[in-house]
């Protein structure tokens, strides 16, 4: 029995891209007269069955799976400017964009985009605790991408900022400068890069032959910790608070009195924020369009069969002088 002859088998016999071919089997303009000839009288010799690709959104499509939390995520500027990178990107290869919204866990629409064929790959926006939609693709074999890093990194292609270097470096400027008594609040360190941002602040003390001041890590849910943190605070024994994120350190303003000596609160994201009295809130800006460009890339060249790094870590560059550009000042 012959075999099948498939997509990958006409990139060899014609050295064109999948982008290029998909391009040319959906009929598409912008590809010159003896590249189409190439590529069709190739399908041609070898058998290759055009009919079920002629039409087909697939070859060309890339879907950018955007998961619904505990709040709408186009409030979250992170969601639209990853999707405009992967966008960007995909563009400058020859392939489309679609968005979808996952709303809950229990969804079945990664098995609809895989079994429909609707795209030729997935981009997940984030990482969710159980991991399940990253397992699944994975045991399917279907080309897949993710915006943080997963469990399992080292066979999955994922883009993140690197977490750990931005929250040493940003503590250790800070201590340089005498401020010791630095605070560290998170939701949870179930979650990559929480744990990544929290083991960075303490590297910065221990590099220092001192260790982190247990007193001021707040580690849970806000509400229930609000107590021990104002406490803290009211004792003057916090200076700066590092949150794990920008709703974190939003929450954090947020409950910090009026009246009271002026805070700096520091947190990840790029997203506006009101003015709010008695705090200096600044938001380092973590790259997503880069994060999404670079989501993109990595799966097209894994569609396309390049060879490629499996991860990639986007850098922040967190110099005093250069905060303000990322940050938006409360007062």
């Amino acid at each position: 029995m012959a075999k099948r002859q498939g997509l990958k088998d006409l990139v060899e016999r014609t050295g064109f891209s999948i982008s290029t071919i998909s391009r040319v089997l959906n009929g598409k303009s912008t590809i010159s007269d003896a590249t189409k000839e190439k590529i069709l009288s190739a399908a041609r010799e070898m058998g290759f069955d055009m009919s079920k690709y002629v039409g087909s959104s697939s070859l060309d499509s890339i879907a950018f799976v955007v998961y619904y939390q505990r709040r709408t995520e186009f409030e979250n500027p992170f969601f639209l400017h990853s999707i405009r990178g992967a966008y960007n990107c995909a563009r400058e290869h020859g392939y489309s964009l679609q968005v979808y919204f996952k709303e809950d866990e229990g969804s079945d629409l990664i098995e609809s985009i895989v079994e429909n064929r609707v795209a030729r790959g997935i981009i997940l926006s984030s990482v969710l605790s159980d991991e399940s939609d990253i397992a699944n693709l994975r045991e399917r074999g279907f080309p897949f991408s993710v915006i943080g890093r997963p469990t399992q990194s080292d066979s999955t292609f994922w883009v993140d900022n690197d977490n750990y270097n931005a929250c040493y470096s940003l503590v250790t400027d800070l201590l340089n400068k005498g401020q010791k008594n630095i605070a560290f609040v998170t939701k949870g360190l179930d979650r990559h890069y929480a744990r990544d941002r929290f083991d960075g602040y303490r590297q910065a003390f221990a590099i220092r032959g001192t260790s982190a001041p247990e007193n001021l890590i707040i580690d849970g849910d806000l509400p229930e910790q609000s107590g021990r943190l104002l406490a803290e605070l009211s004792q003057g024994h916090i200076d700066v608070i590092i949150a794990d994120d920008d709703e974190t350190a939003l929450s954090i303003a947020n409950l910090i009195p009026t009246n009271g000596r002026r805070v700096k609160v520091i947190g990840f994201n790029y997203m506006p924020v009101p003015r709010i009295e008695n705090v200096d809130l600044w938001l380092v800006d973590i790259k997503p369009e880069e994060l999404g460009f670079w989501s993109a890339k990595m799966l097209i060249q894994a569609i396309e069969g390049q060879s490629a790094p499996i991860n990639r870590l986007i850098p922040l560059d967190l110099t005093e002088k250069q905060f303000p550009a990322h940050a938006f000042a409360a007062r």
